[in-house]
């Protein structure tokens, strides 16, 4: 599996807490748990993926820019700009632009932190941004439940 890559677009950065237990990599996608974020793999799975995606989307918050070992209490930077484009893995497929996605199921039952798959709006955190034929990466932008810049239902203020 290769690394999500931020290809290009304006970044807006949000410092996060992280508990000294949780391991974040760059590119993760991270979800709020009481004030500190964790990487997808560690959201609790609910009884299928779609239902599992679309509680997720309740908590995205965006994507790491920075790593955060074990150990490590430092707030990580969070990318939570609807405009910045990253650049994720995915089952090889054909997907056109605007389609919707979200974290994509691992093995067992856990969210991947750095793979994406096509799912139905209420359970999408994301929009293709460029699609293409047999694509096994795609390029993507994300809105997260905390920025008032991104189109997710649950970032209205008020």
């Amino acid at each position: 599996m290769s690394a999500a890559i931020h290809r290009y677009g304006p970044v807006k950065l949000q410092e996060w807490n992280v508990a000294s237990a949780t391991v974040i990599a760059k590119g993760d996608m991270l979800w709020n748990n009481s004030g500190e974020v964790k990487p997808a793999s560690d959201f609790t799975w609910d009884t299928n993926l779609a239902t599992t995606q679309a509680s997720f989307v309740n908590l995205f918050v965006g994507i790491a820019v920075e790593p955060s070992p074990a150990g490590s209490t430092k707030p990580v930077s969070v990318d939570i700009s609807p405009n910045s484009v990253w650049e994720y893995d995915q089952a090889s497929a054909t997907v056109v632009n605007g389609a919707s996605v979200g974290p994509a199921k691992a093995s067992g039952n856990a969210l991947e932190n750095q793979k994406v798959v096509g799912s139905i709006g209420t359970s999408s955190c994301g929009r293709v941004f460029q699609g293409g034929t047999s694509l096994t990466r795609v390029q993507c932008t994300f809105a997260s439940a905390y920025s008032t810049a991104a189109n997710n239902v649950n970032s209205v203020v008020g």
